[in-house]
């Protein structure tokens, strides 16, 4: 190997590579929660003991260049219990991106070993051209399935989102703004209580308790610090509704929520929206909805719950997902 390439490992080094992830060069890792400060709480808090993280840079020349957030779940080297993801360093040289791309897939064989991993997952947005990401996981026997991401432009504000709103939506969101009373939960008024009751009602709804404690944990230290709020929605003084969004950097996501099921009404309409104009005024860029699936690549259940989500993006992403299953000498079958 290269000796101006080095490994930064997060196990065995935790100080060097926490230091990676504070280098301006990287901030992007901070501009979604998933892959920043919050994602890195909350899904090992999720997952416990069955968690363990693998992420890792490499550097050339003393510089880090490539980010590789990985852990290993249940056999599974993803991030997180999804794909894991690869940054690289702005305007990286052609020739020193594809010797760096090259050292950081050796080590991640050399995590599928030592890990006993028997399949691996890494997301990548979708490009023209195959990606150097792309190539090393196609060198590996891997397959290509396109995830398609519900976004909304938060900074383009109300009159773009309505152009892109389905048509039913607008009367459904009418009615939520005349009949929910709504509150928050934010850094501005945070209590555990407020946010607890949020939490009950999640359990309450879901019929059994869904996320460790110290998951919520994480939720509720992110809203305390202005990363985020819960929007509550009660219609005669009983709570019905229910969403928690997180802020990154740059993007909030629509991290989980809650709907009264003995309610006919239409609950969610209006507590998405008002989530779209709070986080305009936080100063979001925009928000992630979630996952659009395609017909016939998931559950009924799945896809209707991306079908109404689509109702309110003004664009999908798409993402490349690598996944390959691993032989016992570490590369793929």
């Amino acid at each position: 190997m290269d000796r101006n390439f080095k490994i930064i490992a997060s196990d065995k080094d935790a100080a060097g590579f926490a230091a990676v992830l504070a280098d301006p060069r990287f901030a992007v890792i901070e501009a979604h929660p998933q892959p920043g400060a919050f994602g890195r709480a909350y899904y090992p808090a999720v997952h416990g003991d069955n968690h363990r993280d693998y992420s890792f840079a490499v550097e050339w020349r003393d510089e880090p260049r490539v980010v590789v957030l990985c852990s290993v779940v249940d056999g599974i080297l993803g991030m997180h219990g999804i794909p894991a993801r690869i940054f690289v360093e702005n305007n990286l040289d052609a020739e020193v991106l594809k010797a760096a791309m090259k050292h950081a897939f050796a080590h991640i064989d050399e995590i599928v070993v030592a890990a006993n991993v028997q399949e691996v997952v890494i997301s990548e947005p979708a490009t023209p051209v195959l990606s150097p990401v792309g190539e090393a996981c196609l060198s590996r026997g891997a397959k290509a399935d396109v995830t398609l991401i519900g976004m909304v432009d938060i900074q383009a504000g109300p009159a773009v989102w309505k152009k892109s709103l389905r048509k039913s939506f607008q009367q459904l969101i009418n009615w939520g703004r005349k009949n929910f009373a709504i509150g928050y939960v934010n850094a501005d008024n945070f209590s555990q209580e407020a946010f607890d009751r949020f939490r009950h009602f999640h359990a309450h709804v879901a019929g059994r308790v869904t996320r460790p404690i110290e998951s919520w944990n994480a939720m509720a230290e992110s809203v305390k610090n202005g990363r985020g709020e819960v929007i509550v929605g009660e219609i005669a003084g009983k709570l019905t509704a229910a969403a928690l969004f997180i802020d990154g950097a740059v993007t909030s996501l629509y991290m989980t929520a809650i709907y009264d099921r003995d309610s006919e009404d239409p609950l969610a309409h209006y507590i998405i929206w008002h989530g779209m104009e709070r986080a305009h005024l936080r100063g979001m860029k925009d928000m992630e909805l979630g996952p659009i699936h395609q017909l016939g690549m998931t559950d009924a259940k799945q896809f209707n719950i991306g079908f109404f989500k689509r109702g309110f993006v003004t664009r999908m992403d798409s993402n490349l997902d690598w996944r390959w299953r691993v032989k016992s000498a570490g590369r793929g079958e």
